[in-house]
């Protein structure tokens, strides 16, 4: 089915569909069918001997598409596990987020997935959607990927499926992460996974972030923005400190709009007068992103 609005500018496209069709999942050898879809809506059926082990829509990936398959779990989990270009693997590995986790067998080949496949992003895409899963099935497959693989952006996914899943036994190596790491943007997830399943527990580590070095000053930025959703007076002062002069620009500007997040949570007089008398004296900055950081914080202030 062609889904976009037809117009005179914008006419139905006449596109030849290949459907690629294996009887075995290790078969390097497919009945290559083609559905010329040259009107709104058009439908092939494929007589098969047997039933077939994997279906592949499109599966040189020669159309550019935005495609949604509606299938069972078990075909889109032998198209997302045997798939033979890539994106067509990360295609149906991210349909199956919707009622595939519901499949034993599909579950066991997105297992497979995360730990076996080539490709990065067919892995972390995999992590994603094991993070809706039920948590006794997947935890250990996803602390290993988040400890172990050698891909920043798979390890980043399953940390972030881990914080998902709610579990406080995945808590240690969660902030294990967050400090150790080696990529920034792995650590922040870490940490943001770790508040979310425990934030009275996380929170020291949190703290310290404030002053943990990183590219664009990522991570203490990140650290004020979890600190500010959660409203905590007693992280107020580690707040200012962050705020004060000769911090970076970037961290001060966070650490603005953290202390107003922090006064407006709570009814609490004293830390509304800190955080407006902070906000003044920044108004003084002469860098014009402090500023304007300011400004816009004691708006949200309200005094």
């Amino acid at each position: 089915k062609q889904t976009q609005k037809v117009t005179a500018q914008m006419p139905l496209y006449s596109l030849p569909v290949e459907i690629a069709v294996r009887t075995s999942t290790g078969s390097k050898v497919a009945q290559l069918h083609t559905i010329l879809l040259d009107k709104k809506r058009a439908s092939l059926s494929i007589a098969a001997p047997q039933r077939p082990a994997v279906v592949e829509v499109d599966p040189k990936m020669k159309l550019l598409a935005a495609w949604r398959f509606r299938a069972g779990p078990d075909v889109l989990a032998a198209a997302a596990r045997f798939g033979r270009h890539p994106d067509v693997r990360f295609r149906a590995t991210h349909a199956l987020r919707r009622g595939g986790l519901r499949s034993p067998s599909a579950v066991k080949l997105l297992l497979e997935i995360l730990a076996k496949d080539p490709a990065r992003h067919v892995r972390a895409k995999a992590a994603k959607v094991l993070g809706g899963g039920v948590r006794k099935d997947v935890r250990a497959a996803l602390l290993k990927a988040a400890k172990e693989d050698a891909e920043a952006v798979v390890r980043r996914a399953a940390a972030e499926s881990l914080g998902r899943l709610y579990d406080e036994a995945s808590l240690p190596s969660l902030l294990a992460l967050a400090r150790d790491d080696k990529s920034p943007r792995v650590r922040l997830t870490s940490l943001q996974a770790a508040d979310r399943i425990a934030p009275e527990k996380a929170r020291k580590t949190v703290v310290s972030a404030l002053k943990w070095p990183s590219f664009r000053d990522r991570l203490q930025v990140g650290a004020l923005t979890i600190l500010a959703k959660r409203g905590d007076v007693a992280v107020g002062p580690a707040i200012a400190a962050a705020a004060a002069a000769g911090q970076p620009k970037s961290v001060r500007a966070g650490a603005a709009y953290a202390l107003a997040a922090i006064a407006v949570r709570q009814d609490h007089k004293p830390t509304r007068a800190r955080a407006r008398q902070a906000l003044e004296a920044m108004l003084q900055s002469p860098t014009l992103r402090i500023r304007h950081a300011a400004a816009s914080a004691l708006g949200t202030l309200g005094d």
